[in-house]
């Protein structure tokens, strides 16, 4: 989960901190630190003139922005615990065990 909060500096200004950082590496490639856990990050383009991000405004909606690419994140290791989490969901067992069937 990622997480804000609010706190002070010196000079009383607002700052906002996480427990996620994503780093870019010397070859392109992304990874997202989230707590413990590390994730790569996978970019690609999107297709259509469909991906627009609106806020409400009053009774209407305010385009902000136009999305190009999206982003995919996976856990980096299979001994990280979200993969352990993901790897046991009762459905993907359900599905894993049908293809070994074949």
């Amino acid at each position: 989960t990622i997480r804000w909060r609010t706190r002070r500096d010196e000079e009383g200004q607002e700052i906002r901190e996480s427990n996620a950082r994503i780093v870019k590496w010397s070859d392109g490639s992304m990874s997202l630190h989230l707590g413990n856990e590390v994730f790569d990050v996978y970019k690609a383009p999107l297709q259509g003139d469909h991906n627009h991000l609106f806020i409400r405004q009053g009774t209407g909606l305010q385009g902000q922005a136009v999305f190009k690419t999206k982003l995919t994140f996976r856990p980096h290791s299979t001994d990280s615990a979200t993969h352990r989490k993901s790897a046991f969901c009762p459905w993907l067992a359900a599905i894993r065990s049908r293809s070994a069937q074949k």
